[in-house]
């Protein structure tokens, strides 16, 4: 059998665990800002450190919260970085439009820097959104609420 990767050096830089936080009260109605804060900073330092060493980085498990820190991690070391985000949903909602509150249909909300009035999550100080719209791609999202409708011609 032949290995599609046959030319490629694949280096596992192992895994990243993540604890939860004690004293992690839901901030409106989002669920666990600072542990999941805390993970994405981790996580972006490791991808921003495989990258920076010249890596392809290809990050396995976990939810989709933690694109936040997997794409800014990325982005530390390509600041003109394109992103085409492949996924059912748009995960653009904000505390502010999201209706169950989970930080997994907000993770390229964090990201973009076009959008206005966004709320500072505790856990998240150390995030500054890099990408502009423009940068932008879906691919295959099809449920998309009213809410995030009128978000969409502004960017």
């Amino acid at each position: 059998m032949s290995c599609l990767f046959v030319d490629y050096a694949v280096h596992d830089f192992g895994d990243l665990t993540f604890k939860h936080l004690e004293k992690d009260e839901h901030f409106m109605h989002v669920p666990f800002p600072r542990t999941v804060g805390r993970a994405n900073q981790l996580l972006s330092g490791a991808v921003s450190g495989a990258v920076g060493a010249g890596h392809t980085c290809i990050m396995l498990g976990g939810d989709h919260s933690l694109a936040i820190g997997s794409v800014e991690g990325h982005a530390q070391q390509c600041p003109d970085l394109c992103l085409i985000w492949v996924d059912a949903h748009a995960d653009i909602n904000t505390p502010l439009t999201s209706p169950s509150g989970n930080l997994h249909g907000q993770s390229v909300a964090f990201l973009l820097k076009d959008l206005q009035n966004k709320v500072i999550i505790p856990g998240f100080s150390w995030m500054k959104p890099f990408l502009s719209a423009r940068d932008l791609v879906y691919i295959a999202h099809y449920v998309l609420s009213s809410r995030i409708w009128h978000l969409l011609p502004v960017l």
